[in-house]
């Protein structure tokens, strides 16, 4: 999703529980959030 051009999903996104906003705070610890029989996607963006 590009943030710049949708009104309002910045928000949108840190107020959704799935949203992992401070991901040093699970460094070493990431079993804990996804167990190991969930696939796992993952979504990589760049903010400027």
């Amino acid at each position: 999703m590009r943030l710049k051009n949708v009104p309002g999903a910045r928000e949108e996104i840190e107020a959704s529980p799935c949203a992992i906003t401070e991901p040093e705070a699970y460094r070493g610890q990431w079993q804990s959030v996804f167990p190991e029989t969930q696939q796992l996607h993952v979504e990589i963006c760049m903010w400027k």
